[in-house]
Order: structure tokens, then sequence, then C-alpha cells
């Protein structure tokens, strides 16, 4: 019997309007369960609490918004969230940005996104919004403006999205900073500031043992399982954090050696968390080796860990369940897990076990028969905004250049 199987024949659940359930609790889950999906499809499942009245009147008041994220509100177009926006703003925010904001949106925003039904803008959009001004100081007052909107708009339901998820990043400047020059970058990752497979492999022992201190009585060895896994993914195929917080069961197509990457877990301005698309909307497949870098099994024990899962269960949990976070995987399992490992660098972190896949993939040991990956293929499984990207961060070729063409003209 599958979880969900489970959910539906044992559990009293009520069912909203919207698509909303509340679940009751169990011996395990001793709160009351809300479960929903939003209109991008992104499932949440947030506590209710254990009192039934709060935890049903949080459940309705949930389904009311989806209802209202479904509805006409975000069919409006980009003009009518505009106005809304503006109306919205508190008098002192209004004395001080209106007039202003009133102008770029009348100038800007309106001729160019403004037909657009809300729900569907897309980064370009955007992009090709912000890039409108002639001048500097224009682009910078735009960006503000339609950063302050998508914000408020998210917030209140008409985006699907959070401000990140829609705007591009700032452009570089051509101003020296700390000392390069051009034609050099600080974005190569230097071989030192990478973890190597031995350490990996002494990490996720390490997390492995955090966690069997710190899950549930009744759940410590799978969490400490899991802990373990959350490393080797990490080394091995390569997902970003807050994509490994959001995998589910279905995800894992282990008899193929696949990983579909589509969400992530992210913790906006404000608080709380979000689930959207992953950075720069990499939707993708990596590879899930037979084993880890360091070379132990990792499929096997990957198969009798998602063993009777249901498909859109989540894979790794928090230890008292539901979505880690940064702040609690950083000050439950991360940080204190590093901090056990045995040389470990104070310059590496969590993020350094994707460092270490991606060199893990494009360096070659003609002792061992390996051949270098093709910087395009690790862009693609790394969900790299391009292979420019990979290029600049792990080949190198931004670095040396004086000493490459001193051993050319000799």
């Amino acid at each position: 019997m599958t979880f969900i199987d489970e959910v539906v024949e044992e559990r009293d659940t009520w069912e909203f309007q919207n698509g909303t359930r509340l679940l009751e609790p169990t011996k395990a889950r001793p709160y009351y369960r809300i479960i929903y999906r939003d209109r991008g499809g992104a499932r949440h499942q947030p506590s209710g609490g254990k009192d039934f009245d709060l935890a049903y009147a949080k459940a309705a008041d949930i389904d009311e918004k989806l209802g209202l994220s479904v509805g006409a509100q975000t069919d409006l177009p980009i003009s009518a969230l505009a106005d809304a926006w503006l109306a919205a703003m508190s008098p002192e925010w209004a004395t001080l940005h209106l007039d202003k904001y009133e102008n770029f949106t009348d100038k800007y925003i309106r001729p160019q996104i403004g037909a657009i039904p809300a729900y569907t803008l897309t980064r370009d959009d955007v992009r090709q919004l912000l890039a409108s001004p002639t001048s500097v100081s224009g682009k910078r007052h735009l960006r503000n403006a339609v950063g302050s909107m998508l914000v408020w708009g998210h917030d209140e339901e008409w985006l699907p999205q959070p401000r990140e998820w829609y705007m591009p990043k700032k452009p570089r400047t051509a101003k020296r900073e700390g000392g390069r020059r051009h034609g050099e970058t600080a974005q190569f990752i230097e071989p030192a500031l990478i973890p190597d497979a031995e350490h990996m492999r002494l990490l996720a022992e390490a997390m492995r043992d955090v966690a069997s201190r710190i899950g549930r009585k009744d759940n410590r060895e799978r969490f400490a399982t899991g802990a373990w896994l959350m490393t080797a993914v990490a080394a091995s195929c390569g997902p970003r954090e807050g994509e490994l917080w959001a995998m589910e069961a279905r995800d894992f197509q282990l008899n193929v050696g696949d990983l579909h990457i589509e969400r992530q877990v992210i913790r906006p301005r404000g608080g709380g968390y979000r689930v959207t698309l992953p950075k720069w909307g990499r939707v993708r497949d990596t590879i899930i080796p037979e084993s880890t870098i360091w070379g132990e099994p990792l499929r096997p024990v990957l198969a009798e860990y998602l063993d009777g899962l249901a498909p859109d269960a989540l894979v790794f949990p928090a230890a008292e369940g539901g979505y880690f976070l940064p702040s609690n995987f950083g000050r439950d399992l991360s940080k204190p897990a590093r901090e056990a490992v045995q040389g470990w660098s104070a310059k590496w972190a969590w993020h350094s076990a994707r460092h270490t896949f991606c060199t893990w993939l494009l360096s070659s040991d003609g002792a061992k028969g390996k051949v270098a990956a093709d910087p395009q293929d690790v862009c693609d499984v790394a969900g790299h905004k391009d292979v420019s990207t990979t290029l600049r961060m792990y080949v190198g070729g931004t670095r040396g250049a004086r000493d490459r063409l001193r051993a050319i003209a000799g």
C-alpha cells in the first residue's frame, strides 16, 4: 500500500472546493496536515497544528486564496496588476515613490507588458522591459519599480513565482574590482577550493552521524541514511541545495540512471519558503552513477531507501517532516557535519559538493582510463546558464593566460 493509498483509505480527509485537503493526525505525524497544489503544479504540505478548528480555518483560507490564484485575478493583465500595486502603497511609501513609479508605469510597463496576462509573465518579458531606458539611472529606477511590483504581485497571489524568478541578474559593469584586470575573472574556482572525493566521503559519514542524533527516535536510522544519501547525490549527481530538498520519489529513475530536476525550494525575502522552477528555469535530467564518486554503491542504496514511497513523497524531508530550508539545514546538519570532518577547509561549504561533481566530470585521468567530459554536457546536467559559465568556473581559461602564451611563444 502506498503512502497516498494510506492517506485516502485510513485517514479522515476534508476536501475543499479548490483541491485543498486537510488530513487528520497520525501517530507518526501528530498534527493536521494541509495538502494542496498551486497553479504552477508545485505541491505544498504545511502543518495545520493540533487544533482542528484552527487547522480547518487555515485550510479554508488557503483554499480561498488558491481559488483566487486560479480565477479571474491572475488572468487579468499586468496593467491591472500595476494599478492594484500603485493603489496599495502605504502613505509613507507613496509620499516617496508614487509619482516616480506612476511615471515609469505609464512610460514603460503599460506600453510594453501591460497587455500580458499576469500569470504568463516570463523572465524574457521583464528582461526586455528593463533594457528600455537609455540612461543608466533610468535602468536602475525602472528595475527598482518593477522589482517592487513583482514582490507585491507575488505576495497578493497575482503572480505564481517570487521576484527572483522573473528578474534577470544585474549586468556586470566595467569597473575594476579587487585588483582584477581585463581578461581575468574571480569566477574561476581554484582547484584548492574544491573538496576531493575522499573529503566528500568523510562528509557523507559525518552527515549520517549528525543525523542519527537529531532525528525522531522512531525514524533516526532512516533519517541518517537520508543524510548520507543527500551528500552522495550532491557530490555524484550535482543538484543545488534547494533542488535536493524539493526532490520527490518519482524524480529518481534508477532503471536508466537518470535524476529529473524540475523544482527547487527557496527562501524568499520576508520569510517562509516557495517551491519554484530551478535556477534559470533549467528543468533538466542529470546522471545517477552506479557508485558514488568515492566508490561506494549509490543506486542500490537509493533503491532500498525509495522502496515504498509514494511517487510525490519528499525524498529528503527535514527531521520533523516538510521541506528543509537553508537555516535548519545548515544549523542542524550541514554545518556541524562539516566541522566534524578533519581537513575540511574553512573556505568550503555545502555547495562545494556541486563543484566536486563538475570537476570530477571535467577532469581526466589516463591511468584510470577516464576521459574528460565535454563542457557542454556538464553544463546541461549541472543546469548552468550557458557553457561559458562552465568554462569560466572549472576549465580555467580565464586564468594563467600569460603563462600559456609564454609556453607557446618560448
